[in-house]
């Protein structure tokens, strides 16, 4: 792959994909031109779902992930990136 890459945010939350779908849809449904990855893996500590966020302009970036961090549940939130450079 070649050519620029979007600006990336992360968020690492212990939520569920079932959970976090419809919070998901809500943020896409608000913040034209957004993507959202989310990738669920195995820890030690059980269960964890990293979601990216990716979108051109950087300030839809910051506010479309304010918006996510508002829906999710605190207490299961493990870490977030405002910016992300995936692997």
């Amino acid at each position: 792959f070649s050519g620029p890459t979007l600006p990336c945010s992360a968020v690492l939350t212990r939520q569920g994909e079932s959970e976090l779908a419809p919070l998901l849809e809500e943020v896409l449904d608000e913040y034209e031109g957004l993507d959202i990855g989310s990738y669920p893996r195995w820890q030690a500590s059980g269960w964890e779902v990293l979601l990216l966020l990716e979108h051109d302009d950087e300030a839809q970036l910051d506010l479309a992930r304010s918006a996510l961090l508002e829906r999710i549940d605190a207490d299961r939130l493990v870490a977030t990136h405002k910016r992300y450079k995936p692997d």
